[in-house]
């Protein structure tokens, strides 16, 4: 048994598709939530891995935040972040 099925009909009487949402606004989030990526946008940021981002966090170099069951870092630090020059460190004495 086969049945015929006007598509356009069918598209625009469906109410899912007819229906207009409009958001609801997001509550302001709290001082320094908005300054919060997740790791994957801090390496597209930076233009490296997302391992990458992890070690830093993982050896302190950037701090990380659990929200939501992620992990999120500090745009401002992903941004501001200066790599270790490469070679044996000056110590100053």
């Amino acid at each position: 048994m086969s049945y015929a099925v006007d598509v356009k009909t069918t598209i625009t009487h469906c109410p899912a598709m007819t229906t207009k949402r409009t958001p609801t606004p997001l509550s302001k989030p709290a001082s320094g939530e908005d300054d919060l990526i997740t790791q994957a946008e801090a390496a597209r940021l930076r233009g490296v891995t997302r391992s990458a981002i992890q070690s830093l966090v993982q050896r302190g170099r950037l701090r990380s935040v659990e929200k939501f069951g992620r992990n999120l870092v500090y745009r401002s630090e992903v941004v501001a972040f200066e790599r270790d020059k490469p070679g044996p460190k000056r110590v100053d004495g």
